[in-house]
């Protein structure tokens, strides 16, 4: 009869003690830094290899091509100015794009820890400038893979998950998810 309390005295301590230790985990999940925007975000391109400074941007590291959609066009731009100009077909209407100002998209400079150079996609909006006035400020990026801000001149890090490194206290640049698929010819970001 001792046993079996003893027993259930080291199963409740057992079982307390997981129940405390599950819930101390859930009670941080608010504070959470999230990966990827919350913003939705949707942009499905299939001529990728026809259009050298997106293709560049994709396949060499620190490479970076800004994405912009003026006058119902397709921008396609470089640092360096080399543009291409896509005029959307009847059939691209149907998947319509998603996105606060555009997008950066690119590879860093650097690999991540595992050795291998993963492909980022940004909004092109500055997040001080969206979140504290809900305006769509346009970013300038700068050779050294930083992108900035004209209006409240914040800085932020393309090649380090886009995080503010200079400026008054903001939130990091609003991260997409990007998948390239070389063979099919075919980008898509989203969110």
């Amino acid at each position: 009869m001792k046993f079996i309390s003893k027993f259930s005295k080291g199963l409740f301590t057992f079982i307390t003690s997981g129940i405390i230790m599950i819930l101390s985990l859930v009670s941080c999940s608010g504070d959470i830094d999230h990966e990827f925007a919350q913003h939705r975000a949707f942009f499905r391109y299939q001529y990728v290899a026809t259009t050298p400074p997106l293709y560049a941007a994709l396949n060499n590291p620190g490479m970076w091509c800004t994405i912009s959609f003026p006058n119902g066009i397709y921008r396609f731009t470089l640092l360096d100015g080399t543009g291409f100009d896509y005029r959307p077909t009847a059939l691209d209407s149907y998947t319509r794009h998603e996105c606060i100002n555009g997008f950066i998209v690119g590879m860093p400079s650097l690999p991540d820890f595992s050795g291998r150079f993963d492909l980022r996609a940004y909004d092109r909006v500055c997040p001080t400038c969206y979140e504290e006035a809900a305006i769509q400020r346009d970013l300038t990026l700068t050779a050294e893979g930083k992108a900035v801000c004209g209006r409240c001149h914040c800085v932020y890090d393309l090649n380090n998950g886009g995080l503010l490194i200079e400026g008054g206290p903001g939130e990091k640049l609003f991260r997409y998810r990007i998948n390239y698929a070389p063979v099919q010819n075919i980008l898509i970001i989203q969110n």
